[in-house]
């Protein structure tokens, strides 16, 4: 199994993770640190623990999962990967980051699209993009199936989902995204959300309140094509 080191940054409380397998080289999901002293703890961490960033990964747009990206890419020369509807998104909400308490200069970076459906080798392990938008247009979980483990930034956390409420949010998508496309995983699979502690897809499946008619077979029909959940294809 790898190894992975959560933290917890910025004033929204978004986790960040390092992941590393076996090697130093590690990747890094949504560093959304915003100060110096967050940075200095990510960065203390990788050099006490002789780790070498090659990529970062983000599962959506928000500020609070994208503000120290672009300074840790451009220190250690690495890719960032993000679904590209989120580019207006992470355009936008920078712009208002300071008067939430982030003190940093936001600064917008780069990154590499990426798919519904890609898989991208890193760290010796395949990752799967799973397109999962509703709580932003381009927002997607980083699925790692040899391992049975889930990054879902804010889709889906420990008995709730992500918030819709946005302009640009849709519950609907958001809905029948997590119903056809995450919670089908091995129930095994532990959840690494992008805010609380972790959870797992069978903890999901039979107790998140937003996701009661995943149990209710009179209401679900599996076949070969996905699931059709209360009329919703």
């Amino acid at each position: 199994m790898p190894d992975i080191k959560q933290f917890c940054f910025n004033p929204l409380g978004a986790n960040c993770y390092l992941i590393w397998n076996g090697s130093p080289e590690t990747v890094i999901i949504d560093p959304g640190f915003s100060n110096p002293e967050e940075k200095e703890r990510l960065y203390s961490f990788i050099e006490a623990n002789g780790l070498k960033p090659v990529a970062v990964v983000l599962t959506h747009g928000h500020f609070d999962h994208v503000y120290g990206a672009y300074r840790l890419c451009d220190d250690f020369g690495i890719p960032a990967y993000m679904q590209p509807e989120d580019h207006p998104i992470m355009t936008e909400t920078l712009a208002y980051a300071q008067d939430l308490g982030f003190k940093d200069e936001p600064l917008h970076v780069v990154t590499k699209d990426i798919a519904d459906g890609d898989r991208i080798e890193l760290i010796g392990l395949e990752w799967e993009v799973i397109g999962t938008p509703g709580h932003t247009p381009g927002g997607v979980c980083w699925h790692i199936p040899s391992v049975h483990i889930i990054f879902t930034g804010d889709t889906i956390f420990r008995d709730t989902i992500g918030r819709t409420d946005f302009s640009y949010g849709d519950y609907d998508k958001l809905i029948v995204a997590i119903m056809e496309k995450v919670m089908g995983l091995d129930g095994s699979t532990d959840i690494l959300p992008g805010h609380g502690g972790p959870t797992s897809i069978s903890h999901e499946r039979t107790h998140n309140p937003f996701l009661v008619p995943f149990n209710e077979k009179e209401e679900i029909n599996w076949d070969a094509d996905g699931i059709t959940i209360n009329g919703l294809e």
